[in-house]
């Protein structure tokens, strides 16, 4: 059967030592109001002087900014800039010494090769990260650790943020995870991330359904019950596999990705994170004894089953974390229920094997009782597949056509999704 494989980045290479070169950042410079002898030179300039030289020179003669501020030309040749984005939407951020304004993300112009940045932004304990540009590729390199990660930016298109307009050129992302808070609040914190993001269901399944008893991705093994069996089906978080690639990860909780726009929509102090679960289940007769136990992860990437949810964290008035109400992310519940859903198009997916133009779309979400997903590839009918149980089925004659070696959903099983 055909898989589909991830391609992780590469292993980032260990970023080198480059000699320190300031950070030269665009401000105004001499705004204060020139002396009467100053004013009638320029005035004299003015006169005698060329147009172009006047706009070349008007840094520097200027007088006094007024009030309302002048109407300046966007430059021919926008300079490149460094976008220093992070999962956090607040905290100081220092450049090569100097303090910004503003929290992140912040964007800068760039002048020179190396760049030693920290963030302080409590209760995290700060992070520094030094960075020298030249060593950047477009699989990114690391600084000190995968909390600092340095990489080109992709497209070099132009862009504007706290009063700062260029080409991006490169980005830097500083990644907070809970190993950056005190021990308490890591404790509290996966503790009441397990309890919010685990539920459990148990429900029976009917004597001629189809149950999983076996899971190597993408195939499940199955047979159908000849007797009525009661089944447990289970979603929690779980640990990704392969932590030595991709964003750094403490135990289930790995650092979420703000873009420059997402911040501004954000109120209060916010922590984006990204969690992955996994569902379970498990089937034993009415006495009890296990029939088998599977569990839909996958075992040699990251992402292969399991459902990716994302969530803000902010402090509670008694400085615990908790999941914020206010976020633009759906809620942790609905994230929850969607995950058992999602290892069927997960598994289907990788039936299909890769390919751009690939939609699954589910027509029926029952949460744990199951799902009937559509498949189109390059915008063609492909067919209706039923996930129930743990076993992805044929649905009509389409489906099994494109995925002959599916088992055929019986007629039953289709009308308890519907009823």
């Amino acid at each position: 059967m055909a898989q589909h494989t991830d391609e992780p980045a590469p292993d980032p290479a260990e970023d080198g030592t480059s000699e320190n070169l300031p950070l030269v950042e665009l401000e105004t410079i001499l705004n204060r109001p020139p002396s009467r002898r100053k004013r009638l030179m320029q005035i004299s300039f003015v006169l005698l002087a060329a147009l172009i030289a006047l706009v070349i020179f008007w840094g520097d003669i200027a007088p006094a900014r007024p009030a309302a501020p002048l109407a300046v030309p966007q430059p021919a040749n926008p300079p490149p800039a460094l976008l220093i984005v992070s999962n956090i939407n607040y905290g100081a951020v220092t450049i090569n010494g100097k303090k910004q304004a503003g929290p992140l993300p912040i964007l800068v112009a760039i002048h020179g090769n190396t760049y030693d940045i920290s963030l302080d932004a409590p209760p995290f304990r700060p992070i520094s990260c030094h960075v020298a540009l030249s060593h950047v590729t477009a699989a990114g390199v690391q600084s000190g650790d995968k909390r600092c990660l340095a990489f080109a930016a992709p497209n070099g298109s132009m862009l504007g943020l706290n009063d700062v307009e260029g080409v991006l050129k490169f980005e830097i992302l500083i990644s907070l995870t809970p190993d950056n808070l005190p021990p308490g609040q890591q404790s509290q914190l996966t503790a009441m991330l397990t309890q919010a993001l685990t539920t459990r269901q148990a429900m029976t399944v009917p004597a001629g359904s189809y149950f999983a008893t076996g899971f190597d991705a993408p195939s499940v093994t199955s047979q159908r019950a000849s007797a009525p069996l009661r089944a447990s089906a289970t979603v929690a978080p779980v640990v990704p596999q392969n932590q030595d690639i991709g964003l750094p990860c403490v135990g289930f909780i790995c650092p979420g990705i703000m873009s420059p726009q997402l911040p501004l929509s954000l109120t209060g102090h916010q922590w984006g994170i990204v969690v992955l679960l996994a569902s379970r289940w498990r089937f034993s007769t009415p006495s009890g004894a296990l029939v088998s136990d599977v569990a839909f992860q996958g075992f040699t990437e990251v992402r292969r089953t399991e459902n990716t949810v994302q969530l803000f964290l902010s402090l509670g008035a008694n400085g615990n974390w908790v999941i914020s109400p206010n976020a633009t992310v759906n809620d942790a519940a609905s994230q929850v229920k969607d995950t058992f859903c999602a290892a069927g198009e997960n598994i289907l997916q990788q039936a299909i094997g890769s390919t751009i133009n690939l939609s699954i779309a589910p027509t029926r979400d029952q949460g744990a009782r199951g799902c009937e997903l559509q498949l189109l590839v390059d915008n063609a009918f492909q067919g209706m597949f039923l996930w129930r149980f743990g076993v992805l089925l044929a649905v009509d004659q389409q489906a099994h056509t494109t995925r002959p070696e599916l088992p055929i959903a019986p007629p039953a099983e289709i009308a308890a999704l519907a009823g």
